[in-house]
């Protein structure tokens, strides 16, 4: 009689595994709403396929935006959601609320490039890879917020265009800036990072934004493209 296979003590932890590496790969951008509820449902079902219930859900409300946006009474109508569920649930629409609106509650003001090199050395204290950021500003050149826009170097990404375009629609903004961390680089932007950056100042143009700037960092330098005259 051959061996009795292992079950092992999670029979989808390497569905979570892959689901969790493609995110990691491509952001938000090829997953499907049912996928996504499915992922988030993870962290408070730790131990059960949560597909099901990410599809109960959709049909009890209809699409993602309303699940996230649902009554925490509601949510726990539907078989399987208990508490914990409706409040991780009902957490995610109040995180995303602080977020966009803190940098206006603190109005981080960048109006010189001592002020935006503060801000920005302190964003890059955060790296630890070959991390872009777009940072956006209104007319008083004012923080709107930032955008961690690749943690993979600035060669560009199509799925770069959805993000920045919802973050621009959420504000009023009128300025942005570039900035890269290299880890192992230079601070100066290469030929790819240069074609991926005319490639986002043709999307901002179009959005009538002006980019101020690109600053590069590595571990010990800094550089400004418009302090070099490259911009």
């Amino acid at each position: 009689m051959p061996p009795k296979k292992r079950i092992p003590s999670n029979l989808h932890v390497n569905h979570r595994s892959r689901m969790w590496e493609r995110f990691k790969q491509t952001g938000a951008v090829g997953f499907t709403d049912h996928q996504l509820l499915e992922m988030l449902l993870f962290f408070s079902i730790p131990r059960r396929d949560t597909n099901p219930l990410a599809h109960m859900l959709l049909y009890r409300f209809g699409k993602l935006s309303e699940v996230l946006h649902a009554q925490s009474e509601n949510l726990q109508e539907v078989q399987g959601v208990g508490a914990s569920t409706a409040n991780l649930i009902a957490l995610l629409p109040a995180l995303e609320q602080y977020y966009w609106q803190a940098p206006q509650r603190a109005q981080i003001q960048l109006r010189s490039h001592k002020q935006a090199l503060a801000y920005l050395s302190q964003l890059m204290e955060m790296a630890s890879s070959n991390e872009c950021y777009l940072v956006l500003l209104d007319a008083r050149y004012c923080v709107e917020r930032y955008l961690l826009l690749s943690n993979a170097g600035f060669t560009w990404d199509d799925s770069f265009f959805p993000n920045i375009v919802n973050a621009i629609q959420r504000g009023k903004t009128t300025y942005a800036i570039l900035a890269g961390y290299h880890a192992d680089g230079s601070a100066v932007p290469n030929l790819d990072d240069q074609m991926s950056m005319k490639r986002i100042i043709r999307l901002l143009s179009a959005m009538d934004i002006r980019l101020l700037d690109y600053v590069g960092f590595n571990k010990t330098q800094h550089f400004s493209m418009r302090r070099a005259g490259m911009l």
